[in-house]
């Protein structure tokens, strides 16, 4: 399986894709968000995007997320879509 698809089929399970809307403008924005740091890693390292936390919501696990946003976040969605069901 190629990385590519592994990154589609995590973020159709996992991810959310939208649009923030603001005065200045739309902003596009792909996250990923889980308690397994690793993917969570390898996921930004795919799509070029950046790792924040762990995010403590005690008692829950701590949460890490991966993002990327703009015309890069909108470029790989569209990448993606004709991979996800």
């Amino acid at each position: 399986m190629s990385t590519i698809h592994w990154l589609a089929g995590l973020l159709e399970g996992e991810g959310s894709f939208y649009t923030r809307r603001s005065g200045t403008g739309a902003r596009t924005q792909i996250s990923v968000g889980m308690t397994d740091e690793d993917i969570i890693r390898r996921a930004a390292s795919i799509m070029g995007g950046a790792v924040s936390g762990p995010h403590r919501h005690p008692p829950l696990k701590p949460i890490w997320t991966a993002q990327l946003n703009g015309h890069r976040g909108e470029a790989l969605m569209l990448l993606l879509y004709p991979l996800m069901g």
